[in-house]
């Protein structure tokens, strides 16, 4: 087992990773409306797709793809707001792109509105038995178009919200012990796929029961909310995932992150909270207020569970608990 242990008051000689992305996000990507809502128009037919693009051009930024291959992967790297998928594509039915897009956790909730030529019954009840929200039927009619797009945007949004609502932490804005079950099951199930790493940092507030007894019960909020704060800072991936388990306990997922990179970022959200630099007196502190952090990779199959993972970042989170304050534990081989 390797290991690296980092005592309060030493920096730690680490490059902080320089993390690209969007931004922190939740369980529910941050939708973009208005202006900024992103559309993936699926056609063939580029004379069309472009078409479509420029009557949206004023409620959504469009983006294109001319098959199915390229819609499904577009929608898991962007997450559009909506997708316009043709029923006819020269690789697979839009019927099946559809599906395969239900089928996987990361796209099951972006609406999807097919369009076609045809007018058969039949063909629009296998659309919505396939997961679609909506036809749009061909020749395009901009207005008809532009209220269907607006009606099925404006659903999302509030779908959204409520979701986001139910896995939130009510204290801190960042996601709770629910929100971070559910996305840890889901890229588990997703990484098991392509054998992708994912790395799991656990951080624990110092001494947070008498930091409570000694400020009281509002400073100990305030403590909470900034300390979330100082751990979003840190991470910016729109990928990843900040959370609080409860009390003064949080965790980071960090998707596609070996022990190599993840190391970095834990360094990071350390310094960050101890530079907070927040008072705390307390018999069982250093002066302010720190944290110990866990962590840990490993890389998802399906013979394993999640479960694993966090047991065994909770293991490595106890032994820099039991060094002192303000310790990290990052392990890149846990035999």
């Amino acid at each position: 087992m390797s290991t690296m242990i980092l005592q309060d008051g030493q920096r730690p000689h680490l490059v902080p990773d320089e993390r690209s992305g969007l931004v922190e996000a939740g369980v529910v990507p941050e939708p973009h409306f208005g202006h900024h809502a992103r559309i993936l128009v699926v056609d063939d037919q580029k004379l069309l797709n472009r078409f479509i693009c420029r009557t949206l051009q004023n409620d959504a930024t469009c983006y294109s793809a001319h098959d199915g291959e390229s819609a499904v992967a577009m929608c898991r790297e962007h997450l559009p707001d909506l997708v316009l998928l043709d029923v006819e594509l020269p690789d697979m039915d839009g019927y099946r792109v559809c599906r395969v897009l239900k089928a996987d956790p990361r796209t099951r909730h972006i609406p999807v509105i097919f369009v076609t030529a045809n007018l058969d019954p039949d063909d629009e009840l296998k659309g919505f038995e396939a997961g679609g929200v909506d036809f749009i039927h061909k020749p395009i009619n901009p207005a008809i178009t532009r209220a269907r797009v607006n009606t099925q945007l404006t659903l999302k949004r509030q779908i959204d919200e409520l979701r986001r609502a139910l896995v939130l932490d009510g204290l801190t804005g960042v996601a709770n012990r629910d929100g971070f079950d559910q996305e840890l099951a889901s890229l588990w199930d997703q990484d098991a796929q392509d054998g992708r790493p994912l790395s799991l940092i656990m951080i624990d507030v110092d001494a947070f029961r008498t930091y409570n007894d000694a400020y009281g019960r509002a400073a100990g909020d305030a403590c909470l909310q900034r300390v979330a704060g100082a751990i979003r800072g840190q991470v910016h991936r729109s990928q990843d995932l900040v959370a609080r388990f409860g009390g003064g306990l949080f965790a980071c997922l960090l998707r596609d992150t070996d022990a190599d990179a993840a190391a970095p970022v834990a360094a990071t959200i350390l310094l960050a909270i101890r530079n907070l630099a927040i008072e705390h007196a307390g018999p069982d502190s250093i002066g302010i207020v720190t944290a110990n952090l866990g962590v840990v990779t490993g890389v998802p199959t399906s013979a394993t569970s999640p479960d694993a993972l966090v047991a065994e970042a909770h293991r490595y989170l106890a032994i820099a608990k039991a060094l002192g304050h303000g310790c990290m534990i990052t392990a890149t081989d846990a035999g």
